[in-house]
């Protein structure tokens, strides 16, 4: 039976970089793309990233019960369409990325407990993350901000199951799937 794999962590962690490391280097990994109103960033694609929506059509999935979970974030809405993970269950391990300040409410979920679940943590210092940010290409304000919320968004790694470090994104992505192995 193939599980659900969360990650968890504040902007630019490596979330994403994990996941394209475990999904790219092993065969029985698949990310889920989720969806988002946010505007796209210079380097995403629709579809591929992301599925960007507008407002109301994100509304409406909501009002018609296709999001296993969703939240509103800095601005935007995010969220993980039943539909996608359940495809993606089918054949592969389904890593997800969720917000940190939902994940305690997610966790508990039947959805997720069916598929056993495991959701990591992921967390660096300060440093780290700022490096990532400023390599992205995020501005110096979103930076200021990413890395005060980090501070907070720490408090819900309480909520996980595993806690990874990360410095090296390829020695933690290997740390990851080491641990699945048991």
């Amino acid at each position: 039976m193939n599980r659900i794999i969360v990650f968890v962590g504040p902007s630019g962690v490596g979330k994403t970089a994990i996941t394209n490391i475990l999904c790219h280097k092993y065969s029985n990994f698949k990310a889920n793309i989720s969806c988002t109103t946010r505007p796209k960033r210079f380097n995403e694609i629709n579809g591929q990233d992301y599925f960007f929506m507008g407002e109301n059509e994100f509304k409406e999935k909501i009002e018609n019960n296709e999001f296993i979970e969703h939240n509103f974030y800095n601005g935007f809405y995010y969220g993980t369409l039943k539909s996608q993970v359940e495809g993606i269950l089918r054949n592969y391990n389904c890593i997800l990325i969720i917000n940190p300040s939902s994940i305690c409410e997610v966790k508990e979920l039947e959805f997720f407990k069916k598929h056993r679940a495991i959701i990591f943590f992921l967390n660096a210092k300060d440093k780290i993350l700022k490096e990532r940010l400023v390599s992205r290409g995020d501005s110096k304000e979103d930076i200021i901000e990413r890395i005060k919320l980090a501070k907070i968004e720490r408090k819900f790694a309480n909520c996980c199951d595993y806690i990874v470090n990360v410095v090296d994104l390829r020695k933690s992505s290997q740390e990851i799937y080491n641990f699945l192995q048991k």
